[in-house]
Protein backbone atom coordinates (compact mmCIF):
# COMPACT_ATOMS: atom_id res chain seq x y z
CA UNK A 1 0.00 0.00 0.00
CA UNK A 2 1.36 3.60 -1.16
CA UNK A 3 1.28 6.78 0.90
CA UNK A 4 0.15 8.84 -1.32
CA UNK A 5 1.18 12.49 -0.85
CA UNK A 6 -0.79 15.86 -1.13
CA UNK A 7 1.59 16.71 -4.52
CA UNK A 8 0.72 13.23 -6.02
CA UNK A 9 -2.98 13.73 -5.31
CA UNK A 10 -2.57 17.25 -6.78
CA UNK A 11 -1.74 15.51 -10.07
CA UNK A 12 -3.68 12.88 -9.96
CA UNK A 13 -6.67 15.74 -9.67
CA UNK A 14 -5.25 17.65 -12.69
CA UNK A 15 -5.04 14.39 -15.00
CA UNK A 16 -9.03 14.18 -14.29
CA UNK A 17 -9.53 17.54 -14.93
CA UNK A 18 -7.45 17.71 -18.11
CA UNK A 19 -7.39 14.22 -20.26
CA UNK A 20 -10.53 12.92 -17.83
CA UNK A 21 -8.55 10.01 -15.82
CA UNK A 22 -5.66 8.89 -13.95
CA UNK A 23 -4.65 5.31 -12.34
CA UNK A 24 -3.86 4.94 -8.95
CA UNK A 25 -1.52 2.45 -7.82
CA UNK A 26 -1.60 0.33 -4.54
CA UNK A 27 -4.36 2.76 -2.73
CA UNK A 28 -5.85 -0.56 -0.79
CA UNK A 29 -3.67 -2.94 1.19
CA UNK A 30 -3.98 -6.25 0.55
CA UNK A 31 -6.07 -6.99 3.69
CA UNK A 32 -8.85 -4.47 2.41
CA UNK A 33 -8.82 -6.09 -0.90
CA UNK A 34 -9.10 -9.80 0.20
CA UNK A 35 -11.89 -8.23 2.95
CA UNK A 36 -13.72 -6.86 -0.22
CA UNK A 37 -13.86 -9.45 -2.53
CA UNK A 38 -14.90 -12.05 0.34
CA UNK A 39 -17.73 -9.98 1.37
CA UNK A 40 -18.67 -8.82 -2.22
CA UNK A 41 -18.74 -13.03 -3.46
CA UNK A 42 -21.12 -13.33 -0.49
CA UNK A 43 -23.22 -10.83 -1.82
CA UNK A 44 -23.56 -11.78 -4.89
CA UNK A 45 -24.40 -15.25 -4.14
CA UNK A 46 -27.30 -14.23 -1.78
CA UNK A 47 -28.35 -12.02 -4.90
CA UNK A 48 -28.37 -14.47 -7.87
CA UNK A 49 -31.99 -15.33 -8.25
CA UNK A 50 -33.04 -11.17 -7.97
CA UNK A 51 -29.82 -10.27 -10.10
CA UNK A 52 -31.08 -12.30 -12.95
CA UNK A 53 -34.50 -11.23 -12.46
CA UNK A 54 -33.61 -7.42 -12.34
CA UNK A 55 -31.08 -8.01 -14.71
CA UNK A 56 -27.61 -7.02 -12.67
CA UNK A 57 -26.77 -10.59 -14.06
CA UNK A 58 -26.40 -10.78 -17.14
CA UNK A 59 -23.81 -12.09 -20.16
CA UNK A 60 -21.76 -9.24 -20.15
CA UNK A 61 -21.45 -8.36 -15.55
CA UNK A 62 -22.99 -9.05 -12.55
CA UNK A 63 -23.49 -6.09 -10.45
CA UNK A 64 -24.46 -5.81 -6.77
CA UNK A 65 -25.84 -2.33 -5.84
CA UNK A 66 -25.84 0.17 -2.69
CA UNK A 67 -23.15 -1.50 -1.02
CA UNK A 68 -22.96 0.90 1.94
CA UNK A 69 -26.32 -0.03 2.45
CA UNK A 70 -24.92 -4.13 3.41
CA UNK A 71 -21.79 -4.34 4.90
CA UNK A 72 -20.01 -1.79 6.83
CA UNK A 73 -16.60 -2.74 5.15
CA UNK A 74 -17.91 -0.82 2.21
CA UNK A 75 -18.47 1.90 4.19
CA UNK A 76 -15.67 2.31 5.64
CA UNK A 77 -13.65 2.45 2.08
CA UNK A 78 -15.65 5.47 1.34
CA UNK A 79 -13.64 7.16 4.15
CA UNK A 80 -10.03 5.81 2.89
CA UNK A 81 -7.56 8.89 3.50
CA UNK A 82 -6.03 9.18 -0.27
CA UNK A 83 -9.39 8.56 -1.66
CA UNK A 84 -11.29 11.08 0.06
CA UNK A 85 -8.82 14.08 0.13
CA UNK A 86 -8.58 13.65 -3.86
CA UNK A 87 -12.67 13.69 -3.97
CA UNK A 88 -12.53 17.06 -1.91
CA UNK A 89 -10.07 18.46 -4.03
CA UNK A 90 -11.72 18.37 -6.93
CA UNK A 91 -15.73 18.56 -5.64
CA UNK A 92 -15.18 20.23 -2.62
CA UNK A 93 -15.16 19.79 1.13
CA UNK A 94 -19.35 18.86 1.20
CA UNK A 95 -19.02 16.43 -1.43
CA UNK A 96 -20.41 13.18 -0.58
CA UNK A 97 -21.21 9.16 -1.72
CA UNK A 98 -23.71 9.15 -4.60
CA UNK A 99 -23.16 5.35 -5.31
CA UNK A 100 -21.08 2.85 -5.01
CA UNK A 101 -21.53 -1.12 -6.37
CA UNK A 102 -19.86 -3.94 -6.69
CA UNK A 103 -18.90 -5.06 -10.58
CA UNK A 104 -17.56 -7.91 -12.16
CA UNK A 105 -17.07 -8.88 -16.01
CA UNK A 106 -18.40 -12.22 -16.85
CA UNK A 107 -15.88 -14.93 -18.15
CA UNK A 108 -16.08 -15.36 -21.51
CA UNK A 109 -18.44 -12.56 -21.17
CA UNK A 110 -19.76 -9.60 -23.77
CA UNK A 111 -17.86 -6.19 -23.90
CA UNK A 112 -19.34 -3.49 -22.11
CA UNK A 113 -20.60 -0.63 -25.02
CA UNK A 114 -19.01 2.68 -24.49
CA UNK A 115 -21.55 5.12 -21.96
CA UNK A 116 -21.34 7.92 -20.13
CA UNK A 117 -22.47 7.70 -16.87
CA UNK A 118 -22.91 11.58 -16.24
CA UNK A 119 -23.58 12.92 -19.51
CA UNK A 120 -24.22 16.73 -19.60
CA UNK A 121 -23.18 20.24 -21.48
CA UNK A 122 -21.48 21.97 -18.54
CA UNK A 123 -17.81 22.96 -17.80
CA UNK A 124 -17.75 21.82 -14.31
CA UNK A 125 -16.44 18.60 -12.89
CA UNK A 126 -19.87 17.06 -10.87
CA UNK A 127 -18.92 13.72 -10.23
CA UNK A 128 -16.06 11.70 -10.49
CA UNK A 129 -16.52 7.56 -10.42
CA UNK A 130 -13.14 5.36 -8.79
CA UNK A 131 -12.94 1.96 -10.22
CA UNK A 132 -11.62 -0.36 -6.80
CA UNK A 133 -9.52 -2.87 -8.86
CA UNK A 134 -10.37 -5.98 -6.42
CA UNK A 135 -8.45 -8.02 -9.25
CA UNK A 136 -5.42 -7.54 -11.55
CA UNK A 137 -7.22 -5.35 -14.79
CA UNK A 138 -5.40 -6.55 -17.85
CA UNK A 139 -6.82 -6.70 -21.29
CA UNK A 140 -6.86 -10.35 -21.53
CA UNK A 141 -10.39 -9.68 -18.60
CA UNK A 142 -11.57 -6.66 -19.72
CA UNK A 143 -10.22 -4.29 -17.98
CA UNK A 144 -11.89 -0.16 -18.25
CA UNK A 145 -10.99 1.38 -21.09
CA UNK A 146 -11.82 4.97 -21.87
CA UNK A 147 -11.86 7.79 -24.44
CA UNK A 148 -9.26 10.09 -23.06
CA UNK A 149 -10.49 14.20 -23.63
CA UNK A 150 -13.94 12.77 -24.24
CA UNK A 151 -15.72 14.44 -21.09
CA UNK A 152 -18.21 17.22 -21.73
CA UNK A 153 -18.00 17.50 -25.77
CA UNK A 154 -21.15 15.15 -26.27
CA UNK A 155 -23.94 16.28 -24.57
CA UNK A 156 -26.83 13.60 -24.51
CA UNK A 157 -25.88 12.00 -27.02
CA UNK A 158 -25.70 7.99 -26.17
CA UNK A 159 -23.90 5.94 -29.09
CA UNK A 160 -20.47 5.93 -28.92
CA UNK A 161 -19.46 3.18 -31.21
CA UNK A 162 -17.79 5.70 -33.53
CA UNK A 163 -15.66 6.47 -30.39
CA UNK A 164 -13.96 2.83 -30.39
CA UNK A 165 -10.84 3.18 -32.32
CA UNK A 166 -10.04 6.05 -29.30
CA UNK A 167 -10.60 3.90 -26.98
CA UNK A 168 -7.13 2.99 -24.58
CA UNK A 169 -7.35 0.42 -21.88
CA UNK A 170 -6.37 0.58 -18.32
CA UNK A 171 -4.34 -2.03 -17.16
CA UNK A 172 -3.80 -2.02 -13.24
CA UNK A 173 -2.58 -4.40 -10.28
CA UNK A 174 -4.85 -5.06 -7.55
CA UNK A 175 -5.38 -2.95 -5.02
CA UNK A 176 -5.36 0.22 -7.79
CA UNK A 177 -7.53 2.98 -7.91
CA UNK A 178 -8.62 3.98 -12.22
CA UNK A 179 -10.57 7.21 -11.19
CA UNK A 180 -12.14 9.10 -14.23
CA UNK A 181 -14.46 12.17 -14.31
CA UNK A 182 -17.81 11.43 -14.12
CA UNK A 183 -18.45 12.96 -17.74
CA UNK A 184 -15.86 10.86 -19.73
CA UNK A 185 -16.82 8.01 -22.36
CA UNK A 186 -15.78 4.58 -21.31
CA UNK A 187 -16.90 0.82 -20.81
CA UNK A 188 -15.71 -2.51 -19.59
CA UNK A 189 -13.94 -4.35 -21.56
CA UNK A 190 -14.10 -7.99 -22.75
CA UNK A 191 -13.02 -10.85 -19.95
CA UNK A 192 -11.64 -13.66 -22.61
CA UNK A 193 -9.92 -15.18 -19.21
CA UNK A 194 -12.75 -17.89 -17.27
CA UNK A 195 -12.18 -16.51 -14.48
CA UNK A 196 -14.18 -13.31 -12.68
CA UNK A 197 -12.72 -9.63 -13.02
CA UNK A 198 -14.21 -7.64 -9.74
CA UNK A 199 -14.15 -4.34 -8.92
CA UNK A 200 -16.27 -1.95 -6.62
CA UNK A 201 -17.64 0.92 -8.18
CA UNK A 202 -17.17 4.37 -5.61
CA UNK A 203 -18.82 7.64 -6.80
CA UNK A 204 -18.69 10.89 -5.53
CA UNK A 205 -20.30 14.10 -6.65
CA UNK A 206 -20.95 17.63 -5.46
CA UNK A 207 -23.44 17.71 -2.79
CA UNK A 208 -26.15 19.75 -4.67
CA UNK A 209 -26.40 16.82 -7.75
CA UNK A 210 -29.22 14.04 -7.17
CA UNK A 211 -27.73 11.18 -5.84
CA UNK A 212 -27.45 7.92 -7.97
CA UNK A 213 -29.10 6.05 -5.39
CA UNK A 214 -31.05 6.89 -1.85
CA UNK A 215 -29.10 5.81 0.86
CA UNK A 216 -31.57 7.31 3.61
CA UNK A 217 -34.74 5.28 1.99
CA UNK A 218 -32.39 2.49 1.54
CA UNK A 219 -31.20 1.99 4.52
CA UNK A 220 -33.52 0.45 7.40
CA UNK A 221 -33.86 2.91 10.21
CA UNK A 222 -32.49 1.33 12.93
CA UNK A 223 -29.14 1.11 10.54
CA UNK A 224 -29.37 4.56 9.34
CA UNK A 225 -29.41 5.56 13.56
CA UNK A 226 -26.52 3.90 14.34
CA UNK A 227 -24.42 5.78 11.53
CA UNK A 228 -22.29 8.39 12.81
CA UNK A 229 -22.06 11.86 11.83
CA UNK A 230 -19.54 11.80 9.41
CA UNK A 231 -21.15 8.57 7.47
CA UNK A 232 -24.76 10.60 8.10
CA UNK A 233 -23.15 13.62 6.01
CA UNK A 234 -20.83 11.25 3.44
CA UNK A 235 -24.13 9.23 2.25
CA UNK A 236 -26.69 12.49 1.94
CA UNK A 237 -29.02 11.07 5.22
CA UNK A 238 -29.96 14.70 5.56
CA UNK A 239 -29.22 16.26 2.86
CA UNK A 240 -30.98 19.54 1.31
CA UNK A 241 -33.08 19.11 -2.18
CA UNK A 242 -30.79 19.06 -4.82
CA UNK A 243 -30.65 21.37 -7.82
CA UNK A 244 -29.19 19.26 -10.70
CA UNK A 245 -30.50 16.07 -11.71
CA UNK A 246 -27.82 13.91 -13.02
CA UNK A 247 -29.62 11.98 -15.33
CA UNK A 248 -31.17 14.17 -17.44
CA UNK A 249 -28.74 17.08 -16.95
CA UNK A 250 -31.24 19.84 -15.91
CA UNK A 251 -32.19 20.89 -12.80
CA UNK A 252 -34.20 18.60 -10.71
CA UNK A 253 -37.98 18.79 -10.80
CA UNK A 254 -38.91 18.27 -6.92
CA UNK A 255 -42.44 17.90 -8.49
CA UNK A 256 -41.68 14.61 -9.91
CA UNK A 257 -41.19 11.28 -7.92
CA UNK A 258 -37.43 10.32 -7.92
CA UNK A 259 -36.94 6.83 -10.24
CA UNK A 260 -34.65 5.39 -7.78
CA UNK A 261 -37.27 6.21 -4.80
CA UNK A 262 -39.49 4.05 -6.70
CA UNK A 263 -37.02 1.53 -7.95
CA UNK A 264 -35.97 0.73 -4.58
CA UNK A 265 -39.45 0.51 -2.93
CA UNK A 266 -40.58 -1.73 -6.10
CA UNK A 267 -37.58 -4.17 -5.55
CA UNK A 268 -37.11 -3.29 -1.71
CA UNK A 269 -38.45 -6.92 -0.11
CA UNK A 270 -36.12 -8.89 -2.11
CA UNK A 271 -32.97 -6.81 -2.28
CA UNK A 272 -32.53 -6.63 0.81
CA UNK A 273 -33.75 -9.63 2.38
CA UNK A 274 -31.20 -11.06 4.91
CA UNK A 275 -29.82 -7.04 6.09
Amino acid sequence: MNVVSKQDLRTHADAIAGRGYTVMPAVLSPAQVKNAKVALKKIFAREKAIGSEENWANPQYQISLCLPAKDKLFRDLCFVPEILELARMILGQDCVVTSMNGFTTKPRGLKQPLHCDFPGERQLITSILLVMCLDDFTSENGCTRVVPDSQRKYGLEKNFEHLESEAVELEAPSGSLIVYDGDLIHGAGLNQTNDLRLALHLVYSRSWVRPQWDFALSMRKGQRDRLTDAERAMFGIDLHPYILDSYSARPFDLSKPGRLGYYIKRVRSKFFSGL
